[in-house]
């Protein structure tokens, strides 16, 4: 078993959702589960303690579609958040400008012969 098919059968369980989990189904597709050394257990990280709660909720149900749907009864699911190890604040268009001049030769040489300015 590889973190492929692991996934796929992730994936393949959060499709198959009834409408009112929709939103969970969606937040499901956009993570990825990840096969630990071990071979039995497999790490899900969350960006919030809401979304782990219901994963909490949901482990029963997606460890025994994915013990099915991969012949592997071994395997445990775990929950960790999303380490916040980079605090950044959105940049304004004018800093973002500024960025790319002080990066981009070319950029300036634009800026410089068409005398360009950010409004």
């Amino acid at each position: 078993m590889t973190n492929i098919d692991l996934t796929v059968a992730w994936r393949e369980f959060a499709q198959g959702l009834p409408r009112e989990e929709t939103a969970l189904s969606h937040q499901m597709n956009n993570m990825e589960p990840t096969l630990q050394d071990d071979g039995s257990t497999f790490l899900v990280i969350v960006d919030n303690p809401s979304i782990q709660n219901e994963m909490g909720r949901m482990q029963a149900k997606i460890e025994a579609y994915i013990h099915n749907r991969l012949h592997n009864n071994t395997l445990h699911m775990v929950t960790r958040l999303r380490e916040v190890t980079d605090k950044r604040r959105a940049m304004s268009r004018v800093e973002i400008y500024n960025q790319m001049l002080k990066q981009s030769e070319a950029l300036r040489k634009l800026k410089e012969e068409f005398e360009l300015e950010l409004a």
